[in-house]
């Protein structure tokens, strides 16, 4: 079968392997849609400090596939759509799995690249659940990227009173606008001096050392800061600062299934848009390319799908 590693910093190989084997109580899935994440750049652009060339398959985890072989008391069935989180990465044409591992959108009718969407959504669906009640308050989100677009389009269905955003693309600013953000800003180092301190929540969703360290100026007396985006390398923090604004900092990752579950409930009712998210497809041995595109920000991109079948 198909697959890619990582040989180096921003260079992805594409290689033979033999196909997996099913182990007791594991499901075989033939992967059908495998999406970009913002995590998986960070990885790409070799800020994760690990030997190369990596094990075929990584970086990517946001997947989705059709089953191909199980168990009959597995709880699922020959064929049935399935989001994966496979622990090999998803840069493969098939993986062996355990049941904890997939989450059925079988009964969604979603198209496949609709359906593989939930995987973008699940992890904003975990966050919104430690973020309390945000009925009527302030909020600013850092980073209006996919994950950052998404987060702002929760909060507003969250009852937030005023929401405001910033990024470097302008495009990403338009889009933010149109999914409920009041006014957004133009990043940059002088972005707390330009915006002020009054927020009672800041949500950091790039995962980058200087909006990390921007947080904290953002946010008012008292208030709150979740630190979504997954960081690709340390950030040196100012602890005095806390210390002053009195402030409560929390972290959001790994979601579990009733999360995914909830986020494929969600797109089913229609109150998420998450088919304007997908601004590329590119078929699986274009992966070299459909990385560099994510990474750059070019081309309006916000989440490129790539096609494992093509």
């Amino acid at each position: 079968m198909r697959a890619a590693r990582m040989t180096g910093p921003r260079e992805l190989e594409m290689m033979e392997i033999p196909d997996p084997m099913r182990k007791d109580g594991e499901l075989l899935v033939r992967l059908t849609r495998v999406t970009i994440c913002g995590s998986d750049l960070h990885e790409f652009r070799g800020r994760t400090p690990r030997p190369y060339p990596w094990t075929p398959g990584k970086p990517a985890h946001e997947c989705l596939g059709r089953i191909v072989e199980c168990d009959r008391d597995s709880g699922f069935s020959e064929g049935e759509m399935v989001l994966v989180r496979p622990p090999e990465g998803g840069l493969r044409e098939m993986v062996s799995v355990g049941p904890s591992n997939l989450i059925s959108v079988e009964h969604t009718g979603f198209d496949p690249d609709l359906a593989v969407m939930a995987q973008l959504l699940g992890p904003v669906v975990h966050c919104s659940k430690r973020l309390g009640n945000l009925v009527g308050k302030s909020v600013f989100i850092l980073g209006q990227g996919p994950a950052g677009l998404t987060l702002t389009s929760m909060v507003r269905n969250m009852g937030a009173g005023t929401i405001h955003t910033c990024d470097l693309v302008e495009g990403r600013l338009e889009e933010s606008r149109s999914r409920g953000a009041d006014r957004t800003f133009e990043g940059g180092p002088d972005l707390v001096e330009r915006v002020g301190g009054e927020y009672e929540l800041v949500i950091e969703a790039v995962g980058d050392p200087e909006t990390i360290l921007q947080a904290p100026g953002l946010v008012r007396l008292n208030g709150f800061i979740m630190l979504f985006g997954l960081p690709g390398e340390d950030a040196v923090l100012r602890p005095r600062e806390f210390f002053g604004k009195q402030l409560t900092i929390t972290t959001t990752e790994f979601p579990d299934g009733e999360d995914f579950r909830d986020a494929v409930n969600l797109m089913s009712d229609g109150l998420f848009d998450m088919n304007s998210m997908i601004t590329h497809r590119m078929p699986f041995s274009d992966l070299q390319e459909g990385f560099e595109l994510a990474d750059s920000r070019a081309d309006g991109v916000l989440r490129v799908v790539l096609d494992m079948e093509s």
